[in-house]
């Protein structure tokens, strides 16, 4: 049997990385139709961001956000986790300008630093 942090991390990555199909998802079907790449991209990351809130209330941390603080909290996790990954890109494009390389990066800074800001800024228990 799985420990219990072992069985919350492995939870943490399955509903990030649904998360991020329903970003590209939705990304991908607003630029088809059409859309902006601005506007594209803003609909997308509310998408995710309310994907990502749903999967780990419901399976990886087990609670709702209880009150406005810890919204707050997760809105600022998760415009702190885009302005890091966007200087992330910024700069390692400069480096190595391949965009498979950036993505990558990109998406394990991601995944470490979410799991840092939700399980110890965000989904904290506040008794």
């Amino acid at each position: 049997m799985l420990s219990s942090d072992y069985r919350e991390k492995i939870v943490f990555v399955m509903v990030g990385g649904m998360a991020a199909l329903a970003y590209y998802a939705v990304y991908l079907g607003l630029k088809y139709v059409g859309l902006a790449t601005a506007i594209s991209l803003f609909f997308a990351h509310l998408t995710g961001m309310v994907v990502s809130y749903s999967g780990h209330a419901l399976f990886t941390f087990k609670k709702q956000l209880a009150n406005l603080g810890q919204v707050i909290r997760y809105v600022v996790a998760n415009l702190f986790g885009a302005l890091v990954i966007a200087i992330i890109g910024h700069f390692v494009w400069k480096v190595i300008p391949n965009e498979i390389v950036i993505l990558v990066i990109a998406t394990v800074v991601a995944t470490l630093l979410n799991y840092v800001l939700f399980k110890y800024f965000v989904y904290i228990d506040e008794t």
